[in-house]
């Protein structure tokens, strides 16, 4: 029997023909029964938790009748309507909106009356930003959150007009155009890899440079995900930025993603090694920082951001010895696999469910980039063969 909405609700395993999973049974804020359903007992459980914690905070705001209270304070109304919006959005997007309204709002306008916010305050900000290197695109979404946020004001009545119109957008640097790694630049890092510590790290590069899957996707694979003797991993979940799982990117995102042989090798190798040392858990996830029976108490899924953090020092340190080496985030990853796929002949239509793209215009995209340097390692090839007829003369 589920418990109240400020209980632990209550969590049972579900036998049908085709398939096994979880349930999780709680009461909402409205005193109504909900089910939630997972995989594993541990996502189930982690799902349960946070259903329960939402439940609690609609409910203190319903209590605290914040919507029709004309001095509501910026971050309580922001957290009001992040909760409607969690309807009509996905959890990951929600992250995402929580994060960078955090980043941009919170720390300087998020303690004053949503009545008493300026133009000129936002605008100062932003321009803050713009000068610390903050991308248009980055800048732009700051800007749509915070709009959001004041036009539902307007529909409560709280204000009669949003201080967020007039702020000039056209600010801050493009966003960088991904690019594939080289052959020499794989083996720069590779060759700095084999002296690093971060093993659980290393594995996380080496499976994102053979499969194509997003930094998300890795960071949320249980042991439990693999299938047929690591020939597959099942792709059902990403971690999103607050450690917690998330549904998918897309409904294409729920994939199987075959596993190369010699990658099965190392990745079989590591499981021995935890099995060793005792520290394996079979739904735990394979990149963690602390292999322990309790991760789940210490956080055990790591974030994207942790791990860009690492690769940003690895790439720190690469560039002491090959200044040329560039500065590169996980998704370059996915770019560089899915080039070579392109470069190496894979039937684009297999490299888009291994990808887990829902249309062809990314593929397109990195079919021409590829097919660019193509031309050119071609045009180069002709002219090395063309010794003994120069048709530059001595021009």
């Amino acid at each position: 029997m589920s418990k109240k909405a400020n209980g632990q609700g209550s969590v049972r395993k579900k036998n049908r023909k085709d398939r096994v999973y979880w349930e999780g049974r709680y009461t909402n804020e409205e005193g109504k029964q909900k089910s939630i359903y997972r995989d594993t007992e541990a996502e189930c459980k982690k799902a349960l938790k946070e259903a329960i914690a939402e439940a609690e905070l609609k409910k203190k705001l319903k209590e605290k009748d914040l919507a029709y209270n004309p001095d509501v304070i910026l971050n309580e109304w922001a957290e009001i309507c992040f909760s409607r919006l969690l309807t009509n959005l996905k959890p990951q997007t929600i992250s995402n909106y929580r994060r960078i309204y955090k980043y941009y709002w919170n720390e300087r306008l998020g303690q004053k009356k949503i009545k008493e916010v300026s133009r000129i305050e936002i605008q100062t900000i932003i321009n803050q930003k713009a000068e610390q290197g903050n991308t248009h695109s980055t800048i732009r979404t700051a800007i749509i959150i915070l709009s959001k946020i004041y036009n539902l004001a307007i529909m409560e009545h709280l204000i009669e007009k949003t201080p967020v119109d007039k702020v000039n957008l056209k600010l801050g640097k493009e966003k960088t155009e991904k690019f594939a790694l080289t052959d020499e630049q794989i083996q720069q890092l590779l060759q700095a890899m084999s002296s690093n510590r971060s093993k659980h790290y290393i594995l996380a590069v080496l499976i994102l440079l053979n499969t194509g899957l997003r930094a998300g996707e890795i960071l949320a694979i249980t042991w439990a995900d693999f299938i047929d003797d690591f020939k597959f991993v099942h792709i059902t979940k990403t971690v999103v930025n607050n450690k917690n799982l998330s549904t998918p990117k897309n409904e294409y995102s729920r994939r199987f993603v075959p596993i190369h042989p010699e990658m099965r090798k190392i990745i079989t190798k590591y499981k021995e090694r935890l099995i060793e040392s005792g520290t394996y858990l079979e739904h735990a996830p394979i990149i963690c920082n602390c292999f322990k029976k309790k991760w789940e108490k210490k956080d055990g899924f790591l974030t994207v951001s942790y791990f860009n953090k690492w690769l940003s020092r690895l790439c720190i340190s690469i560039q002491k010895e090959h200044p040329d080496f560039p500065d590169i985030s996980s998704h370059y990853f996915r770019h560089t696999f899915a080039s070579r796929a392109v470069k190496y002949g894979m039937p684009l239509i297999y490299l888009q469910k291994i990808c887990g793209w829902s249309s062809m215009d990314m593929i397109n995209k990195v079919y021409v980039h590829t097919e660019f340097e193509q031309m050119s390692m071609a045009m180069n090839q002709m002219y090395e063969k063309q010794i003994t007829q120069n048709l530059l003369g001595n021009c």
